[in-house]
């Protein structure tokens, strides 16, 4: 049914923000994308909300093409972080966007 990926295989990160540092002031957006089955609704809001939020965090995020490839033209660096994989391949978790880089 599914499976737990190991460490090396569970962060992955994407994009480019546009600023180096987050402002004091921001807009943060948290969002169940109930692992993409709302693709039409997906597509129509996600790029607004996206664009008037500095920082975004969403639950249940699934790694599917068309997901990342929407995130991707988002002005946000994504960090997702995998709970399990699928059988079908897709991996499901939580994903964390942000218009500023994520020191570590």
């Amino acid at each position: 049914m599914f499976k737990i990926p190991t460490d090396q295989n569970s962060i992955f990160k994407w994009g480019n923000p546009p600023q180096k540092k987050l402002s004091q002031n921001f807009r943060i957006l948290v969002w169940n994308i109930w692992k993409g089955k709302l693709r039409a609704q997906i597509e129509s809001d996600l790029p607004d909300l996206c664009d008037n939020s500095e920082l975004v965090l969403f639950q249940e995020m699934t790694d599917q093409s068309w997901l990342r490839e929407l995130l991707q033209q988002q002005k946000h660096e994504w960090n997702m972080a995998t709970s399990f994989q699928w059988n079908n391949g897709y991996q499901t978790g939580i994903a964390t966007g942000a218009d500023s880089q994520i020191e570590k």
